[in-house]
């Protein structure tokens, strides 16, 4: 595989009103939440993918599973210019 295209989804992680009250010990995981993926362009086989915040550590994270997947190198990758990936794909 030489090329794969990275991208996120965007979702939005609440507790139901019956949880409010728990809410509080873990609210670090509510609110905005993101599925990093490496898709393959051609095959549209996904690659990786990670599920957290828009952090520099998951898009990192996001890389070195497209490098556990393929053949030791990471393949000719685009996406959206998110500038955490920037870091990621300079030092991978």
């Amino acid at each position: 595989m030489s090329e794969c295209q990275l991208d996120e989804l965007w979702s939005l992680v609440h507790p139901q009103a019956a949880h409010l009250p728990y809410a509080t010990i873990f609210c670090e995981s509510y609110g905005a939440a993101w599925v990093g993926r490496a898709v393959a362009p051609v095959s549209r086989l996904i690659l990786a993918f990670v599920i957290g915040k828009r952090t520099p550590e998951n898009a990192n994270l996001l890389l070195a599973r497209v490098k556990d997947v393929t053949d030791e190198h990471i393949p000719f990758c685009t996406s959206d210019q998110l500038p955490e990936y920037d870091e990621a794909l300079l030092h991978p």
